[in-house]
């Protein structure tokens, strides 16, 4: 699978969950095909599925904006597509998932998704003239305000040594170290000396201090030599909590 300019619907905050959606499911298949421990499996499944109700989400938001008469057909898609995602995984891990494995089950699912929800043909010209004349808010917009509002804290605040982790690329497998550099409760800024690319996906692992630890799956998002934002992908309420509390704190 692989995206192409020509998927592109011309809204921003769509195509970019979209191409999303593409990276992460290539992610999955790429994973489960290099025999990696059954856990990055399970837990790079459960973010295919969580972005791919972003994205659903996404796209139902922008039709119930303009009242499209389709938001009905598309609802009702979202939903079988995710059911047929969750039901694949319980069947997968409970070894029933019969002539179809995992990585062709996500390759089917993906192309029959991009083929019957056709966003290309649904954001017509017509309708996104429509978006435009009814001023629909900017969702990528909203969402970037939201996490400049996290409040950052420096690691060194927290503790007199430095704060150390480990990560995993959900794509190669491959692990290594890393130094926290800054905390908020939507994301980290983290050392690594190995290198990464935009929008690929890690499970970091940190520990604070003796007891608390943090185990989350995050994208990064921007890079600044071996410096590298990173962006939480649906974090546990315990982590957030967490960092929200510490950053008042700090």
């Amino acid at each position: 699978m692989k995206w192409d300019s020509d998927l592109e619907t011309g809204i921003k905050d769509i195509d970019y969950h979209y191409k999303c959606l593409f990276d992460l499911a290539n992610d999955l298949v790429n994973t489960a095909s290099s025999g990696v421990n059954m856990r990055v499996v399970d837990i790079l499944f459960s973010i295919v599925i969580n972005f791919a109700y972003i994205h659903f989400e996404t796209v139902e938001s922008f039709l119930e904006s303009v009242h499209h008469e389709d938001l009905g057909k598309y609802c009702q898609l979202h939903y079988r597509y995710l059911r047929q995602l969750n039901y694949y995984k319980t069947d997968f891990y409970n070894g029933r998932e019969g002539e179809t494995n995992l990585s062709t089950f996500i390759r089917d699912w993906m192309v029959d998704y991009v083929d019957e929800s056709n966003l290309r043909a649904l954001f017509s010209p017509e309708l996104k003239e429509k978006l435009q004349t009814d001023e629909t808010p900017d969702i990528s917009e909203s969402i970037e305000m939201e996490r400049r509002k996290h409040k950052r804290l420096r690691a060194d605040s927290v503790l007199f040594d430095e704060v150390v982790g480990h990560w995993v690329n959900m794509s190669t497998s491959q692990k290594g170290h890393m130094v926290v550099r800054e905390f908020s409760s939507g994301g980290m800024k983290i050392l690594s000396e190995e290198r990464h690319d935009v929008d690929e996906v890690l499970l970091l692992n940190v520990n604070i201090g003796p007891k608390q630890k943090i185990k989350e799956k995050v994208l990064v998002k921007n890079i600044q030599g071996d410096m590298y934002g990173v962006e939480f992908i649906s974090p546990a309420d315990e982590t957030v909590a967490f960092l929200d509390a510490l950053c008042e704190d700090g």
